[in-house]
């Protein structure tokens, strides 16, 4: 404990620890900031199965459907032409667990990466904000909340900051060689 008006963050280099420990005051209390490393009642293992099981899930929607006729696949979703529709049409059942749903019918796709597509007019970018400001083709500036510990270490705890940020995508596809024809072909390890 210490006096609750003392604020203050430091780093440290504890003998025998391969990384830095981080200490700060705030409200009173002393924080201790190691490295995150693995809980110690984590259990990876099951995360990776049901990884891996979702991904082979993915694997047998893709061969139903046709393989030439999906257009991209995300964790949790499938964009297909008509005739993979009409192959998946009885795993489509509206509302069941477990079952597939359709989302939405489109007339006009644009898929730039991964993550990363118009459906409509409307982009979806992962980690672009819905209100961020378009600067280029695929530039944003957005705004972002100051964190704590850079406040902290700032001296300015009275009020929340907001700053612009830039956001560039890197465009290169490294998952595999894209054909002319826009096809995928994965890399074989």
């Amino acid at each position: 404990e210490c006096d609750v008006e003392d604020c203050w963050q430091r780093e440290m280099i504890v003998n025998g620890e391969p990384d830095p420990v981080t200490e700060f005051a705030f409200g009173g209390k002393v924080y201790v900031r190691r490295r995150a490393e693995e809980a110690q009642e984590s259990f990876p293992a099951i995360s990776g199965a049901v990884t891996a099981y979702g991904r082979m899930l993915l694997w047998g929607l893709m061969e139903q459907a046709g393989r030439e006729n999906v257009y991209y696949i995300d964790t949790d979703s499938l964009l297909v032409n008509g005739e993979g529709l009409e192959r998946l049409k009885p795993r489509i059942k509206q509302g069941e667990l477990g079952a597939l749903h359709l989302d939405r019918i489109a007339e006009k796709v644009i898929i730039y990466g991964l993550k990363d597509y118009a459906i409509e007019g409307r982009r979806t970018v992962k980690g672009v904000k819905m209100n961020a400001i378009r600067t280029g083709e695929h530039s944003w500036i957005e705004q972002k909340w100051e964190r704590f510990h850079s406040a902290l270490h700032h001296g300015r705890l009275e009020d929340y900051r907001i700053r612009l940020s830039p956001k560039v995508l890197k465009l290169p596809y490294t998952k595999g060689v894209v054909l002319p024809s826009g096809v995928v072909v994965p890399h074989r390890l």
